[in-house]
């Protein structure tokens, strides 16, 4: 938990950047089944999903949150 891939930000960054040169927004969001939800009912799981928004949100800290939202878990239920 907490520990990105460099490549792996690097990879979303450069997404970001193409749709936001265009004048588009992006959500970055997580979009789980439901068993990984349901997973989130231990409190292991869920901080563990804690420390890696946190990771991250500061490795996206940077970006213009005009076109950069961060939405933690769609739908949550």
């Amino acid at each position: 938990p907490g520990t990105l891939r460099d490549d792996a930000v690097a990879n979303l960054r450069d997404r970001m950047r193409w749709f936001t040169r265009r004048g588009l927004a992006v959500i970055v969001d997580l979009h789980p089944e439901e068993d990984f939800k349901l997973r989130l009912l231990d409190a292991a799981a869920a901080d563990a999903l804690v420390e890696d928004w946190r990771s991250l949100a500061r490795s996206l800290s940077d970006t213009d949150p005009s076109q950069v939202v961060l939405e933690i878990l769609n739908e949550p239920n």
